[in-house]
């Protein structure tokens, strides 16, 4: 057994690890920066072909094709990202994050990390979760469970407070997404009552309005410039003007070259006030209100049966968040978590717990709720006329795990094939079709024997809903025998065996090339600027060259023994001209 337990909060816009070891937890840091918090971007530098992740791929913010960020939210989805001269699907991408997270773990224990504790938002749809479970499976690593965001946070508080009696009301607002979610606290229990949230609501959406508003206030005295600035480049600076308006009364926003205006080159310098800021984002903010009133809506409660507020997430630290917060449930706002690093705690604690290094007799027991209802496609006879209708299997805010069996007839005795479709709501009880989600499962049976009996074959549809948010759909045809072929709609949407595979074989090809450039760094850089200089011969200069261009193919093609061969051999070469 492991004695180390790993949880990852795999954020849209900065991810954290945290280890449990010995009773304890401890986050793990960047070895350069020395912060626990890790931007979740990746980055190609296109010159040498190598890629970063993390920290040292924000220098390459701004380059077209050499900077991919917020793939989170593509997660589950049919999208593709750029990078380099490559497309990459979002569970890729998140890959890259996981396995350089999980190299930061290794490096620092010494030890091979094979499973963790993974978080997802509560209202990830069923799709972003499988997406989630590929990427950690691309990134060579067993997900022990899929926690929810709220539920880790509230743990990081729990694990200790466990003679604690609270009604906790966990406000997790990240980069990309929004979950209120409600829970009971008593003795060491952790019961989820209710989550509700808004997966296109994040601290980006705060970026992008602010990036409108500094457009906006620019346009006003420059009204025919053309902007010049990539939006990546701007959103790198509003975020930081974004961060300073959260301390300060007044901040600037100073970008040389910003526009163009016929042929001269416009700079932006602008004072933002924070209270323009606060004007902006209202819509927000009103958004986030309607989310934490439908969360406590969904199990009746009310706002004075809630005890404490647990903050979390990078959009908190907001003074106008806080202020929304404040004004909602006075004195109960609680800093009793690390905003940063509650949900990443929470996960460690619940991966100590799947590990055996916590006891049951010590740990903490959670519930978890399902955010939203889900059900399936069914024709229903409504005024002598047939309609599609949503039929609710499992209703929003349900305990995890679920299950449930219902039966169904066909439409017809001739009917030789049937497709059910899963969807999923906020909503309570039967509805309009159109008003629901497409989750991408559906089931099919074919080759349906005509009745003889004359009589539509009845269905026997089973579904389940486990602890990881997941879900199954089975169907039967009992008078047949018929089992139902449970199929995404599209094979794009989700990543078969064999494509997880190749693209783990692909990414590690392209880490263990920026492993080897990275260990033949200094002698590349070395002939580098040789090669730069006025001093060496034509002749000098053909053969550091020529040694040159190989070293990097041997890289490439990642061969370990060739690339040190030819960096000794280059290393020789430059000592004697250097030394001539």
């Amino acid at each position: 057994m492991s004695r180390i337990a790993v949880g990852i909060d795999l954020g849209t816009s900065t991810s954290e690890v945290v280890i449990f070891m010995n009773g304890e937890t401890s986050s793990i840091r960047d070895p350069k920066t020395r912060s626990p918090i890790i931007p979740s971007v990746v980055g190609i530098d296109k010159k040498s072909g190598r890629l970063l992740i993390g920290n040292d791929a924000l220098r390459f913010r701004g380059v077209e094709g050499s900077f991919v960020q917020e793939v989170k939210r593509q997660m589950g989805t049919e999208s593709t990202v750029s990078l380099g001269d490559s497309q990459y699907k979002p569970e890729e991408i998140s890959a890259l994050i996981l396995k350089h997270l999980k190299r930061l773990v290794e490096s620092t224990y010494n030890e091979e990390i094979k499973e963790a504790v993974i978080t997802v938002p509560a209202n990830f749809p069923n799709a972003a979760r499988k997406a989630t479970l590929a990427a950690a499976e691309i990134a060579g690593m067993r997900v022990l469970k899929l926690i929810n965001e709220p539920t880790a946070a509230a743990m990081a508080f729990g694990i200790k407070n466990m003679e604690a009696e609270e009604n906790l009301l966990v406000f997790d607002w990240g980069g990309g997404t929004l979950d209120v979610t409600i829970l009971e606290m008593m003795q060491g229990i952790l019961d989820v009552k209710s989550s509700y949230g808004d997966p296109q609501l994040g601290g980006k959406d705060f970026d992008q309005i602010l990036s409108e508003f500094v457009i906006s206030s620019f346009r006003k005295k420059h009204p025919d410039a053309h902007i010049v600035i990539s939006d990546i480049e701007l959103r790198a600076e509003v975020k930081k003007l974004k961060e300073s308006l959260s301390t300060e009364e007044n901040a600037d926003i100073y970008l040389p070259a910003f526009a163009k205006e016929g042929k001269e080159l416009i700079t932006l310098d602008l004072l933002v006030s924070k209270s323009e800021f606060e004007q902006a984002v209202i819509p927000l903010i009103n958004r986030a209100k309607n989310v934490i009133e439908e969360a406590l809506s969904k199990k009746n409660s009310t706002r004075e049966s809630i005890t404490r507020v647990l903050c979390v997430g990078g959009t908190t630290y907001i003074p106008a968040v806080r202020k929304m917060l404040d004004d909602f449930f006075p004195g109960k706002v609680s800093v009793d978590v690390d905003p940063d690093l509650a949900v990443s705690i929470g996960a460690a604690v619940e991966a100590a717990s799947q590990c055996g290094l916590i006891s049951r007799q010590n740990g903490l027991i959670t519930t978890d709720v399902s955010p939203y209802g889900i059900g399936v496609e069914i024709v229903s006879i409504i005024g002598n006329q047939p309609m599609l209708v949503y039929d609710p299997l499992i209703e929003p805010n349900t305990a995890l795990p679920f299950s449930i069996s219902r039966d169904y007839t066909l439409l017809r005795e001739d009917q030789t094939a049937l497709e059910m479709r899963i969807m999923q709501s906020h909503k309570s009880g039967p509805q309009r079709v159109e008003d629901t989600i497409y989750t991408g499962i559906s089931a099919s049976i074919e080759k349906i024997p005509v009745s003889k009996s004359g009589i539509p074959h009845a269905v026997e549809v089973s579904f389940s809903y486990d602890n990881n948010g997941l879900i199954n759909l089975k169907a039967l045809i009992p008078s047949t025998g018929n089992d139902a072929v449970i199929s995404m709609k599209d094979s794009e949407i989700m990543m078969t065996d064999q494509e997880k595979q190749k693209s783990a074989t692909r990414l590690d090809r392209l880490l263990n090339e920026d492993r080897l450039y990275t260990k033949h760094r200094a002698i590349i850089e070395r002939a580098e600027n040789l090669i730069s200089t006025e001093s060496i011969t034509e002749d000098q200069l053909e053969l550091i060259g020529s040694l040159l261009v190989q070293l990097k193919k041997a890289i490439s093609c990642n061969d370990d023994e060739e690339s040190d061969r030819l960096s000794e051999k280059l290393s020789f070469e430059i000592f004697d001209i250097e030394n001539l």
